[in-house]
């Protein structure tokens, strides 16, 4: 089943609360890309019922409990993967467990979960068989495909993919074969066991990024190490108004370096950045034309919506 394209408005993207503070050290944006690089939807997912009879690899044990009241502290909702194959979900929402699962782009929206159990969270440890001599590790799709046998048999989860058109923005090159000063290819990728080295002309954001094997966000500068221009897309499509996918055709990692006004970035500018602080700073987008090399067009797209057909509050465990 598909949603009639001529009934669904214009979307300006997906916004989720929490996403675009610009002052914050970034390994991953967010735990749902935290294991996927450009985090296409699995081809097999495409186009289909989802409901769950499907013959997924499960957990061997999952305990899902409600999360406890704030009582005051803020623990920002998470999904993450554990050594020894196992998913640790924080104060997650359905929603959010759904995004994981399927793997879903930030600007893909889940209709149709209801508000009653919107607003419920799930704290849930779940662990995958253990590894045999023919099993010894599990991949990411196998990790996600387990998470979505357990919305199915715990949930009771049954959706579909419909569509809908949406305003995007798509990434080009602004000249042809020709990189900014802050868009450098990587060889020598960096990792948590050997970070890049820096140079005494190496700006102290991006040693701090080295340090870090990851990234910096921060007080207008972005700063860091992108497996592909395609994760660097993804990436600011959270902190956008909108969908940024990458058409610049450019194959590999790059370190990439820019310095603009946050408040003309919509996450920042929506609250209430101070503008004096970035008045004499280029836009973002003039930031990443004469800094990057990379220029942003303004398209609308098809987008697929993962549609809810019945989801409810997760059995006992």
């Amino acid at each position: 089943m598909k949603v009639a394209l001529d009934s669904v408005p214009i979307r300006k993207g997906f916004d989720m609360d929490g996403l675009h503070a610009p002052f914050l050290h970034v390994r991953c944006v967010l735990v749902l890309v935290c294991l996927s690089g450009a985090g296409l939807i699995p081809a097999e997912l495409r186009a289909q019922d989802l409901d769950a009879a499907s013959p997924e690899p499960r957990f061997e044990v999952a305990s899902i409990r409600p999360a406890p009241p704030p009582n005051g502290r803020f623990s920002p909702p998470r999904v993450r993967v554990l050594p020894g194959s196992q998913v640790q979900a924080v104060d997650a929402p359905v929603e959010l467990l759904i995004r994981f699962a399927y793997q879903l782009e930030p600007y893909q929206r889940v209709e149709g979960v209801p508000k009653a159990l919107s607003n419920s969270a799930f704290e849930i440890v779940a662990k995958a068989p253990a590894p045999t001599a023919s099993k010894t590790a599990y991949s990411e799709a196998e990790i996600r495909a387990m998470m979505r046998a357990l919305l199915a048999d715990r949930f009771r989860l049954r959706a579909h993919f419909g569509e809908e058109q949406q305003r995007v923005a798509t990434l080009h090159q602004d000249q042809p074969n020709k990189l900014g000063r802050g868009l450098r290819p990587l060889t020598a990728p960096c990792s948590t066991s050997k970070p890049l080295e820096s140079t005494p002309e190496t700006s102290p954001a991006l040693q701090s990024a080295r340090r870090l094997c990851g990234r910096l966000i921060q007080n207008g500068t972005l700063a860091g190490e992108f497996t592909s221009l395609a994760e660097f897309a993804q990436v600011i499509s959270y902190f956008g108004e909108r969908a940024v996918i990458d058409e610049t055709g450019l194959t590999g990692a790059f370190e990439i370096e820019m310095t603009f006004n946050p408040t003309t970035w919509v996450a920042a500018a929506s609250r209430g950045s101070q503008t004096t602080a970035y008045e004499n700073l280029p836009s973002f987008s003039d930031a990443m034309r004469d800094e990057l090399g990379l220029t942003l067009r303004q398209e609308v797209r098809t987008i697929q919506v993962f549609v809810v057909d019945h989801v409810e509050a997760p059995t006992a465990n």
